[in-house]
């Protein structure tokens, strides 16, 4: 089963689904403003229209279920290298967006991120096969590299404070969860245990980080403080589960997961308890990069 190429909103209580919008030529990533009265849409339709401009989009979201005016946020042109696609994008606290890019090569490829007014501030580039974590400073128009490290470093997440950064890097060999301090410039290491950790999240409080790590061929859900310590599964099992993501208060997680043998969207407490299947959507039917909405928490 292939669904036509819209975006669709699920209702948390009936699980029912219906189209949104089908203004973008090829919906890929998605996220909401802080204030979830803005949805941003990436767009891939280049890559199948000749000529379909690379870019991400911006709606007005309307009562929480519908989307309108329909306009471009972002250009993903970077002048001087090349025009490459978005495709996940996450937005933090201060409604910078943060979206992975590529296909254009070094100096382009990694992560992009733009603030409210679609002006980009920072990067992740690959230079020299080594994707790094940069600054994109708007006066001198220059990226300002905060990593110089071998290997690839990614998937950076903002504290709510301004003060740190997580991010996911394999300079020791494998993918493992790291804190920028942006005062000093220095990192630490936060995961030691697993060949696989990824997908940092700040709660909104700051006080703890969401990750995905990889335990016994399953990759699963865990919790930990600031500084790595304290940390708590959230999921089990033998199933994957993965790109969890906080509610607004902090007392929800929603996550994909393949519990029945694909990936389906589920929420759960925050200390593990509570969980349940999030939509009904048939089989065939794969559903990740979840983003919560208007309404704040699943009652």
């Amino acid at each position: 089963l292939e669904l036509p190429k819209n975006v669709y909103r699920i209702d948390a209580q009936t699980g029912k689904m219906e189209v949104v919008t089908g203004e973008v030529g090829m919906p890929n990533g998605l996220c909401f403003s802080p204030d979830y009265k803005k949805l941003y849409i990436a767009d891939t339709g280049a890559s199948h229209i000749p000529g379909h401009p690379k870019v991400i989009s911006v709606f007005d979201v309307v009562g929480g279920k519908k989307l309108t005016n329909m306009k471009k946020f972002a250009d993903m042109t970077l002048e001087g290298v090349g025009a490459g696609f978005a495709d996940g994008i996450r937005c933090d606290v201060d409604g910078n967006i943060w979206a992975g890019a590529g296909w254009v090569g070094a100096g382009y490829d990694g992560v992009h991120i733009f603030a409210p007014d679609g002006v980009r501030i920072a990067l992740t580039m690959s230079v020299n096969h080594n994707a790094d974590l940069f600054n994109f400073d708007m006066r001198t128009n220059r990226a300002l590299a905060l990593t110089s490290r071998k290997g690839i470093e990614t998937q950076a997440d903002w504290s709510p404070d301004g003060k740190n950064i997580v991010f996911v890097s394999d300079r020791t060999g494998s993918p493992q969860v790291y804190l920028l301090d942006l005062e000093t410039g220095e990192d630490l290491l936060l995961t030691f245990d697993s060949n696989y950790n990824a997908d940092p999240r700040w709660s909104p409080n700051g006080k703890r980080i969401l990750f995905t790590k990889r335990f016994a061929g399953r990759d699963q859900i865990y919790i930990m403080d600031q500084y790595g310590e304290n940390v708590r599964s959230v999921t089990r099992g033998r199933y994957d589960a993965e790109q969890p993501e906080w509610s607004p208060d902090g007392h929800q997680i929603v996550f994909p997961s393949n519990r029945t043998g694909e990936f389906k969207l589920y929420v759960v407490s925050s200390d593990g308890s509570n969980l349940r299947r999030l939509t009904q959507t048939p089989r065939g039917f794969e559903e990740s990069s979840p983003a919560w909405t208007l309404r704040r928490w699943i009652e």
